[in-house]
């Protein structure tokens, strides 16, 4: 009886090795994701080099009247004085060691600046968007700290990851909502029983030595052993067919022929053809557990490989 309880953590490591078969496109992925990343570096760096504070300044002056931009002067010189005096008030009530009286005058002061200060700050924050322009190109401007380039390698690293990241979600979602049977590897690993043989709609070779690896499987009875295919599918049919007159196994689909069940009942041994990106997961479920329900071995499987 096969143990497929865990078959969400099977199906976890068979989407990492279906993911690891398409390197490849992980590959021009990450290549693509650093290209990009270049080239966001290389024009956040042109624009850094082409940043002239003077003409910016310029620039948003134009877009002001002469009040407006007298009003925006006032406020900043009186936010400076302001602050000039409330730091120079605190230094001296340090180094002056304050007590008493004195320090109750000194914080008064210090208040009194220190409101001023505040008053021009909410002025600050009342002004038009083109106002607000000129005020932050001068108050916020530091003429020492030069604009930070932007590293390329730590764009190149990062476009990379996201790009690699981006697509390989993309093809999780593909798989987890695609309920077919990617590849061959994947029925060993979701239902714990070996893949007898991996062939193409026209490989003879490989269906010859299919058909003696089940020969010996059949032994002297090959009545005993099932072929479980879908009607539904010309290749699994054909094969099947094929199969039956090489060997003499019984064949038949399990789900949908009206004796299937007691075809099953009278068989020893099953062995599951199963076409890659056709046949449906849940299918295959079915007809393991009816193999588990009436003591039929599973052998294994046969894969049809399809593009």
């Amino acid at each position: 009886m096969n143990n497929y309880e865990n078959e969400l953590e099977i199906d976890l490591k068979d989407l990492f090795f279906w993911l690891l078969r398409i390197w490849h496109i992980f590959v021009i992925c990450l290549l693509l994701g650093v290209v990009l990343g270049c080239s966001y570096a290389a024009i956040k760096n042109i624009q850094f080099t082409n940043t002239d504070h003077e003409q910016d300044i310029v620039n948003a002056k134009e877009k002001l009247t002469p009040k407006e931009i007298t009003e925006v002067d006032d406020i900043i010189s009186g936010m400076a004085f302001a602050k000039e005096k409330q730091d120079a008030l605190t230094e001296d009530m340090i180094s002056s060691h304050y007590a008493g009286d004195d320090l109750e005058d000194a914080i008064k002061r210090v208040d009194y600046w220190n409101s001023i200060y505040n008053q021009h700050y909410s002025k600050s924050r009342s002004l038009t968007k083109e106002q607000a322009e000129y005020y932050n190109l001068i108050e916020y401007y530091d003429p020492d700290k030069e604009p930070e380039q932007v590293s390329y390698a730590k764009s190149a690293i990062l476009g990379g990851l996201v790009v690699v990241i981006f697509v390989a979600a993309i093809y999780c979602i593909i798989y987890i909502f695609t309920p077919t049977v990617k590849t061959a590897e994947e029925l060993s690993y979701t239902y714990r029983s070996p893949v007898l043989s991996a062939l193409t709609p026209d490989e003879k070779k490989a269906e010859e030595m299919l058909t003696a690896d089940l020969s010996i499987i059949a032994g002297n009875n090959p009545s005993k052993i099932a072929l479980l295919f879908d009607n539904d599918s010309e290749l699994e049919t054909e094969l099947a067919t094929r199969l039956v007159e090489s060997c003499g196994v019984s064949a038949f689909d399990p789900l949908s022929s009206p004796d299937a069940l007691r075809k099953l009942s009278a068989c020893e041994a099953a062995v599951i053809i199963a076409t890659t990106k056709c046949t449906k997961r849940p299918r295959l479920r079915s007809i393991i557990e009816h193999c588990s329900r009436y003591d039929c071995k599973l052998s294994g499987f046969v894969a049809i490989l399809t593009k």
